[in-house]
């Protein structure tokens, strides 16, 4: 009978070192799996930026429906017009050419909904001439609702609360998209993901984030014309 001597190098190591790899690559997996929790892409979002102080995302889109303010009686709120990329890239690029060059955001829950309708976003369509003297240039109003309600909703306030044209601000009724959750300003209401209610001030030259006011309690405190316009 022949004997065979394994070299040294084909050796098997001691089971020790089986365990040892073995908890190594459970070790392995479960920081693989963590890393795919929801939490950690919420940590994620929460570290990206969006907060005051902060410089404001690029490649940021709405979809939106144009509303034009220069002529009040041809807005309809039954007419559905088509839906086009709000890219705030461009409008921000915009603004900084002109001497209003801040973008005010105000985020709504919804649409059509009590406070929103009736105590948060009248005080500034009411006010746009004051905004424009703030060297605010474009307003964006965020929804979660689709594209199509937002912008029935926005010519349902304009018509109520737009007496007449002058130098104003460019108002947009947009739909988030998104875009609040992914930053940590969207939350369930009711098992509705909807936004929080917040307003934030961009100035468009910097890119800087100047101001984000979110409500943490019911009503319209920091997210309201009154805290924006003392912030500019």
């Amino acid at each position: 009978m022949v004997r065979r001597i394994l070299p040294r190098s084909h050796t098997l190591p001691p089971s020790s070192l089986y365990n040892q790899d073995k908890t190594n690559s459970q070790k392995k997996q479960k920081n693989i799996d963590a890393i795919y929790q929801p939490s950690f892409f919420n940590y994620l979002y929460s570290s990206m930026s969006f907060k005051e102080g902060s410089k404001f995302p690029a490649g940021v889109e709405f979809s939106y429906i144009p509303i034009q303010l220069d002529d009040l009686e041809l807005i309809n709120p039954l007419k559905c017009d088509v839906a086009s990329q709000l890219k705030l890239d461009n409008l921000l690029t915009k603004l900084s050419t002109t001497d209003t060059p801040n973008l005010l955001i105000v985020s709504v829950p919804g649409a059509f909904t009590p406070t929103c309708t009736e105590s948060h976003l009248p005080p500034y369509l009411e006010n746009l001439a004051k905004l424009h003297d703030k060297k605010i240039g474009a307003i964006v109003v965020l929804a979660t609702n689709d594209q199509f309600v937002v912008n029935a909703w926005g010519k349902v306030l304009i018509k109520a609360y737009v007496k007449t044209s002058g130098k104003f601000p460019e108002v947009m009724f947009a739909s988030d998209g998104g875009f609040s959750e992914k930053y940590g300003l969207a939350g369930d209401r009711g098992g509705i993901i909807r936004n929080k209610r917040y307003a934030a001030v961009i100035d468009s030259k910097t890119k800087d984030v100047v101001y984000l006011g979110v409500e943490t309690e019911k009503g319209v405190q920091s997210s309201g014309i009154d805290a924006v316009l003392a912030k500019l």
